[in-house]
This record gives C-alpha cells, structure tokens and sequence, in this order.
C-alpha cells in the first residue's frame, strides 16, 4: 500500500548491547524509504544513542469512549483494559 517500509520493535529497551549497537548503526544509515517504530515503556529506557538518533512521540491510553467505538465489549471490561486493547483481549 505504500512505497516505504515500516519495522516495528516492540518493547525496545529489551534488547541486548549486541542488538542494540546493531540497530543503531542502522538508524545512522537507514535503508532508503524505511521507518523504524520502536515501542518502550518511556524514552529513558533505551540508550541515549538511539535516542538520540529518534523521534520521540508520547501516546496516551485510550478513553472508555474512544475504545467503544472499537469494541462491543462490556462497558466493565472496557474500564478494567485501561485503554488498552491488548488488556481488552485478555479480559474477554
């Protein structure tokens, strides 16, 4: 659907010294048309190098309004997922 290429990594401060130099010698040179996502609990947790070397974009949990219009799940499950729907899918 689109000419670039996107690679996410979850839960990026768990990678190890090994892959995180090697990720960060990609991020200095990054393949042409290609967007790196890494997730991670906050940008602190990763090493100052890829921090330095990224975008910081900050994302909020979702509001029971806004995960109903995703969700026919109930409203009690909606609250307890605390705007998250991977919390969701675990509570239904």
């Amino acid at each position: 659907l689109s000419r670039r290429r996107f690679v996410i990594i979850e839960e990026a401060q768990h990678l190890g010294a090994s892959t995180a130099n090697a990720l960060l010698k990609t991020l200095e040179e990054p393949p042409a048309g290609t967007v790196f996502i890494l997730t991670a609990p906050s940008a602190s947790s990763l090493l100052s190098t890829i921090r330095s070397r990224s975008r910081v974009v900050n994302f909020r949990s979702l509001s029971v309004e806004e995960m109903k219009k995703g969700s026919s799940a109930p409203e009690w499950a909606l609250r307890a997922s605390q705007g998250r729907f991977d919390r969701l899918e675990m509570l239904t």
